[in-house]
């Protein structure tokens, strides 16, 4: 394979010879190089998009084999990191799907991803014509957002919000759950502010409260929502309306003592100024 030309049916092989676990993981690795190396000698000239994509897939397969050893990742981390950031940003001129659906899932598996990928991936979703066709380009491309919400919150909290709230509405549920992760690390309830958001924000918690995925954090936040916005009559009441969701909660023996606690506390509030507001 190493004699033949660089092809994107050879890159196609490649990828395809990687999707399980096998013991040819260093002529695997010899392969990618040969395949990388021709492309990078294109860089400022013309890759050729089929042949990176195939060869990144490659990578993002190994990356997912069962009871993968630790140092194969390093060696990976080591071997193309830096060539995956040289040549994704001109995979993201294809603006094509396919293309964009490898370069998310390869970034999945990275940590501290530079900044100005945040702004790559949302351009790229926003313009997307057909949103419900095209959901799984919008789950992939939130990973990292999640994956990378501490180093990225401050640049990009105001705008991943404006796009979740303003493009993502009529899409299927676990996409939508995995944008509602994204949004739980980027949104915060500032104290005192009922923000443009808060509304829509408490409409997303209700939606997923029952998802044990996301359970706890769904109420954490409707806990500090009811405090912040307990004189706000539209708010509160869409929380109120739950009462019986909540109450579900804690008398069910699907979710754990932590959480039910906390339902607890947030039943607790609501009663609480419900009274006061009563009185």
């Amino acid at each position: 394979l190493l004699n033949l030309p660089v092809t994107p049916q050879l890159s196609m092989l490649v990828s395809n010879l990687t999707w399980f676990k096998s013991d040819y993981l260093d002529k695997f690795f010899e392969l990618i190089d040969y395949i990388l190396e021709d492309q990078m000698k294109k860089k400022d000239t013309r890759i050729d998009y089929s042949i990176c994509c195939y060869a990144f897939k490659s990578i993002h397969h190994i990356y997912d084999w069962e009871n993968i050893d630790p140092s194969i990742i390093e060696a990976i981390d080591e071997r193309y990191t830096q060539i995956f950031y040289t040549l994704s940003p001109l995979l993201f001129d294809a603006g094509n799907v396919r293309i964009l659906n490898v370069i998310f899932r390869y970034l999945s598996h990275l940590s501290n991803v530079p900044l100005e990928y945040g702004n790559l991936i949302l351009s790229h979703l926003v313009s997307m014509e057909d949103m419900e066709r095209n959901a799984k380009t919008i789950k992939l491309g939130m990973i990292p957002f999640i994956n990378n919400a501490e180093s990225w919150i401050q640049e990009y909290q105001e705008g991943l919000l404006f796009v979740a709230f303003t493009h993502f509405q009529e899409i299927p549920y676990d996409v939508k759950l995995t944008i509602f992760k994204a949004i739980l690390l980027y949104y915060d309830c500032v104290n005192g502010v009922i923000d443009q958001y808060m509304s829509t924000v408490v409409d997303w918690c209700l939606t997923f409260i029952q998802d044990q995925e996301v359970t706890f954090q769904s109420v954490q936040l409707l806990i500090k929502i009811s405090m912040v916005a307990k004189n706000d009559e539209n708010i509160f009441s869409s929380i109120c309306s739950c009462m019986d969701v909540f109450e579900d909660l804690v008398i069910s023996d699907q979710v754990d003592e932590e959480v039910i606690a906390l339902v607890e506390n947030l039943i607790d509030i609501i009663k609480s100024t419900e009274q006061n507001n009563y009185e």
